[in-house]
């Protein structure tokens, strides 16, 4: 699992920290690794999040996570403008 983060930001290339950092976060949930598999996506890099992390993570059986095409489909409404 890991804690997933769809920002308000569109652009038409690919996302460098400067262009992103303190952008509102229009969704963040956990999520597990497969999403990113399962949607084509990549793992750019790491930084410090500048969103409020809760540092208790229910870790069970029973954790709120997104399916793998929640971002997706979330992503898609922001860009068409219909969020």
């Amino acid at each position: 699992m890991f804690l997933a983060g769809l920002l308000e930001w569109i652009g038409d290339s690919q996302p460098t920290e400067e262009l992103i950092v303190n952008r509102p976060i229009a969704k963040k949930c956990f999520a597990h690794i497969k999403m990113i598999q399962m949607t084509g996506g990549q793992l750019i890099g790491e930084f410090a999040p500048w969103w409020e992390v809760d540092t208790l993570v229910p870790f069970s059986d029973d954790m709120p996570t997104a399916g793998y095409n929640v971002f997706t489909v979330l992503a898609q409404k922001q860009a068409d403008g219909t969020s």
